[in-house]
């Protein structure tokens, strides 16, 4: 054999993350937890997001490429807002961020530092790693030599602000340890020397003389440790022993991969290893090979899913390579390469507008070659792809070809067509390339993030709704308004909303009910005829091509006392203050009217106002009118104090007391009755004699009346009466300001569930003796202007 040159062999010890999809189990991958956003149909109570959660679409860190978003980052990618008020997100074969000790996700730094630094560790950790840090800062006994305490040597070495542990020791012969949550490998080489470590770089630590004319570099990378052996001379061993520390015998998280070799002219070639007792073996033979040489192992949870085959090894495969082979072999064979991205659930929802990949060139064998991409009639396995069993590209679906001219940069494809195609039935993309030259492109088990490919896409954004307080109405408790506002996204207004309730119990939430509103363009919607219960609803919105997630509603309570007539219908409410609400019907089945019937001595307590007259009565009558219904439709008409809520009326000897109760559903800090000079409300009585048939301002009355009680102004009230034989109407009476109300506020407080309305009080007292032979079984109020009637209340 000839004399050994300089061998460098290269071990990778790879931890890489995988979306969670429904193909796959997350129990059986630990990372899958954390790899994506994805919001699925249903939300445990104590999992659900709030409507404040769906609005922390901050937009910080201005970059070139846009202004990320950092809260919508994941494990994989990372979100930006393009100047154009479009949504790019780039996707990454590998992890891009970590996940912090609060539970946000942060840029990746391979930095490494040593333990004894404790001002030094950053401020802010990944989570695998923040215990360890606490750890440090309180920890008082260093030790430079225990492996009891290995994790917390004062001399080992820590990347704080990776999506993994690691332990780099300063003497190699303790070992090098990866981890991920409860799971851990320790490496060890055997049969060497003690050797301290120095650091090389930010990232890496070099030892020499391990073994005869023999060093180990290890490298912290974004998904690993990458281990180099760097062999000087032929006196360097060809046989190479490790020892094997595993937490569990059934690692889910780290796996040992098949190992191989490469050397400096790019051969590559499976080499021997064996696992006993927990001692690695890798032994191999360099017949025909040039130095240097590399030999990979790899430790991966799953692989990062970018190979290529070669037809001159129809049954290898090349899933572990820092290199993608693309082009010519022969004249009638060529490599081809295959990449595959999982892709957040944003845009599997979203309307595309465009799609690039980009691939970094280290090298062109010869010319000018031109690459192709294409999408796949099969999505890709994750391992394993041989020339034999390679999937069939789809010639009809195919992404630009670009012409590669020159090494080391990168080179972008348009994949528009395969994105869009994939995700038609995929949550993943996958696609081929083939090219007429022959080269090469960077694949992240080459260990420099900065030459990893990338996919970008660009989409226009979904704006979620931003749901306000739910609430149940006035009077109709069963009954549930959701409320919500939307903005506009890239200049889209989202016109459609599906709205859903959800019933508690136990904390957590069914699922969604099949009971939706869909389609209608409005910013509300009214759930009705509710059981009693606990109640949370949802919303999201329609851009025309794609739902936005899902927000939620704060919790409703519902509880009444229902009662419903022979045909199922509502017949009677109760309310846990023992107020009533009794609903009459027509022979058509439409609802007439509601009829609130409220405990007589929370009412008294309810209504307070600075006027003379208060109500003191255990008896009265009260008529209801529905919020809202104004019989002029213009709306600079349309003031609340011309709006009649409720009309209650009762007598003694003496007078006639009346109360109106006038105001819309909204809140407002003070409403007045006659707030504007023309605000004029008028009440019709009957009695046994012959009345008229009377019309206001081409309102008709539902029924013939004998007087009219006008309130014109605060300290303006008449009577009118009918007289049967000149068929006219003529003035009775005129009173003075104590027989008039004046501003007054009345709040509804009978459930605490109910919104709370402020309304103004018009009250009146009226002498009985001005009102000869009057029928109080009924009343007709009208509320209105100098032109126009209103509101009519019976």
């Amino acid at each position: 054999m000839e004399k050994k040159k300089l061998k460098k062999i290269s071990r990778f010890i790879f931890l890489t993350f995988f979306f969670c999809t429904t193909t796959i189990n997350s129990d059986t991958y630990g990372l899958a937890k954390e790899a994506n956003n994805i919001v699925s149909g249903t939300k445990m109570f104590d999992e659900m997001k709030t409507p404040s959660d769906n609005l922390n679409l901050t937009k910080q860190s201005v970059r070139q490429s846009g202004t990320e978003l950092l809260e919508e980052r994941t494990l994989f990618s990372k979100r930006f807002l393009q100047s154009d008020g479009k949504i790019r997100e780039d996707f990454s074969l590998v992890p891009v961020h970590y996940l912090d000790e609060t539970g946000k996700y942060q840029d990746i730094n391979t930095k490494l530092t040593k333990n004894s630094e404790v001002n030094a560790i950053p401020e802010t950790v990944s989570k695998d790693t923040h215990l360890k840090k606490l750890e440090l800062a309180n920890s008082k006994n260093y030790s430079s030599n225990t492996k009891k305490n290995r994790s917390l040597n004062a001399s080992s070495f820590t990347a704080f602000q990776v999506p993994f542990s690691v332990d780099i020791p300063n003497d190699i012969s303790m070992g090098y340890t990866i981890g991920k949550d409860k799971e851990s490998i320790t490496i060890t080489p055997l049969g060497g020397t003690s050797s301290l470590g120095a650091l090389d770089k930010e990232s890496a630590i070099v030892y020499k003389d391990v073994w005869q004319d023999s060093d180990i570099e290890l490298v912290v990378t974004n998904i690993g440790i990458k281990e180099n052996i760097i062999l000087h001379s032929k006196e360097a061993p060809d046989t190479f022993k490790f020892q094997i520390q595993q937490s569990s015998s059934n690692l889910k998280n780290l796996i040992m991969m098949p190992s191989y070799l490469y050397d400096s002219n790019k051969t590559y070639r499976e080499i021997e290893t064996k696992m006993k007792d927990n001692e690695l073996t890798i032994s191999y033979d360099d017949t025909g090979l040039v130095y240097p040489i590399t030999i990979d192992p790899t430790t991966t949870i799953l692989p990062v899913r970018a190979q290529y085959v070669d037809p001159n090894n129809a049954n290898q495969s090349y899933t572990w390579e820092p290199v993608m082979k693309v082009g010519i072999v022969s004249q009638y064979y060529q490599y081809y390469s295959y990449l595959k991205f999982d892709l957040t659930d944003s845009i599997r929802k979203a309307q595309i507008n465009s799609a690039s990949l980009q691939l970094f060139a280290p090298s062109i064998t010869a010319g000018t070659s031109t690459v192709t991409t294409y999408a796949l009639n099969q999505t890709l396995p994750d391992i394993g792809v041989t020339y034999n069993s390679r999937p069939v590209f789809n010639n009809s679906i195919k992404g630009s070809s670009v012409n590669i001219t020159t090494a080391n940069q990168f080179y972008t494809f348009d994949v528009t067509s395969i994105v869009k195609n994939d995700l038609l039935t995929k949550s993943t993309v996958s696609m081929g390339l083939s090219g007429s030259g022959r080269m090469e492109f960077t694949t992240p088990w080459s260990g420099d993030p900065n030459k990893f490919p990338k996919l970008s896409i660009v989409y226009n954004g979904i704006a979620s709704p931003i749901v306000s307080e739910a609430k149940a109405t006035m009077v109709d408790e069963n009954s549930v308004r959701l409320n919500w506002t939307v903005n506009e996204v890239n200049g889209l207004t989202q016109t459609q909303f599906e709205a859903v309730k959800f019933t508690y119990s136990k904390k957590s939430l069914t699922y969604f009910q099949a009971s939706k509103v869909t389609g209608f363009s409005s910013k509300y919607v009214d759930f009705n005829k509710l059981s009693s219960g606990g109640y949370y609803f949802a919303v999201r919105s329609y851009n025309g091509s794609a739902w936005s997630e899902w927000t939620y509603s704060n919790y409703v309570e519902i509880d009444n006392k229902n009662k419903y007539d022979a045909s199922n219908r509502l017949k009677s409410m109760e309310y846990p203050d023992g107020s009533i609400v009794e609903f009459t019907y027509d022979n058509n089945g439409n609802m007439l009217k509601k009829i609130p019937i409220f405990n007589t001595t929370n009412l008294s307590k309810s209504i307070a106002d600075g006027n003379p007259i208060e109500w003191t009565y255990n008896k009265y009558t009260f008529i209801y009118d529905n919020p809202n219904d104004f019989i002029n439709t213009e709306l600079d008409t349309q003031e609340p104090e011309r709006d009649i809520r409720g009309v209650y009326y009762n007598t003694d000897s003496t007078y006639l007391y009346v109360m109106i109760e006038l105001g819309g559903t909204k809140e407002y800090e003070l409403l007045n009755p006659h707030g504007y000079d023309n605000d004029n409300y008028f009440i019709y009585l009957s009695s046994p004699k012959v009345g008229s048939g009377f019309t206001r301002n081409n309102t008709p009355l539902p029924r013939e009346v004998s007087f009219e009680i006008g309130s014109w102004h605060n300290d303006d009230v008449t009577i009118h009466s009918y007289d049967p034989k000149t068929k006219l109407w003529k003035w009775d009476w005129s009173g003075d300001y104590s027989n008039d109300g004046y501003q007054s506020v009345k709040v509804m407080k009978e459930n605490p569930a109910r919104n709370v309305y402020t309304s103004a009080i018009l009250e009146l007292r009226i002498p009985l003796k001005n009102l000869p032979e009057v029928d109080l079984s009924s009343m007709i109020v009208v509320a209105g202007s100098d032109k126009y009637d209103m509101d009519i209340a019976y």
